[in-house]
């Protein structure tokens, strides 16, 4: 199993997500903070995570020093 951490928006992401979970990989999904959770055109990262059940937080600021420390302790 792998660990990783998926950064990004809308459907390119999903698919991503998708592969890795059919793996059966872990996942922390980092979605950007004005994706509100709904599908439009494109579907919703933040709103695919959480109904497939994957981690998912969507800091304003990725480079805030508490975040970046977080994510460096993701192993």
């Amino acid at each position: 199993m792998s660990r990783w951490i998926l950064v990004g928006k809308n459907d390119v992401s999903i698919h991503a997500l998708e592969l890795m979970l059919r793996h059966g990989d872990d996942i922390w999904v980092i979605a950007v903070a004005g994706d509100d959770g709904k599908d439009g055109w494109q579907r919703s990262l933040a709103g695919a995570a959480r109904r497939l059940g994957v981690r998912c937080d969507q800091p304003r600021n990725v480079n805030d020093p508490a975040f970046v420390e977080q994510l460096a302790a993701y192993q």
